[in-house]
């Protein structure tokens, strides 16, 4: 039996901690790996918030730009189609109801329904609705009370906004 001490250096589990301590290539390459899919779960995530908050001013500039629009109408439209309406008013009650005063009178009507201008309907026989009517008289009929009797006065409305109010009799 050999006593060499030299055999006794070569130590089996001494030169097993040696292969650990060499690196994997394995474990580099995840670690790798992880951190790209974690820097591109941030990358997403930080798209996806920079998409809603641009939803998000998208939405705001819509409605911001249709609350101009309603303004503008409000402001520089409505004045205008109420002086048309004075002018058909007044060729309404005009002694002159020759075919070409009737023809202008409709022309301007089908212009200002091409522009969104609606007439409001207010049906003999239907109850008051102050929103869209204004009761400019009222008179004892067969009717119940407060129910349109007589138009005085058409009424018109763009959208949702009234330009003005049908003026009517109703009854008491």
């Amino acid at each position: 039996m050999n006593t060499d001490s030299s055999v006794l250096d070569n130590d089996p589990p001494a030169a097993a901690a040696e292969e650990v301590a060499v690196p994997d290539p394995t474990a580099g390459q995840l670690a790798e790996l992880t951190e790209q899919v974690a820097g591109l779960r941030d990358l997403f995530a930080r798209r996806l918030m920079e998409d809603k908050t641009k939803k998000a001013m998208f939405d705001e500039l819509y409605s911001q730009m249709q609350f101009a629009k309603e303004g503008l109408i409000k402001a520089t439209i409505a004045p205008m189609v109420s002086e048309l309406l004075l002018v058909i008013d007044r060729i309404e009650s005009s002694q002159d109801q020759s075919a070409m005063v009737r023809s202008v009178r409709e022309e301007l009507l089908e212009v200002l329904a091409r522009r969104g201008v609606q007439p409001i309907v207010a049906t003999i026989g239907v109850p008051f609705d102050a929103s869209i009517h204004q009761a400019v008289g009222a008179v004892d009929d067969d009717l119940p009370a407060g129910y349109i009797v007589a138009l005085e006065r058409a009424g018109y409305h763009h959208g949702a906004s009234l330009l003005r109010p049908a003026q009517v009799i109703v009854s008491r």
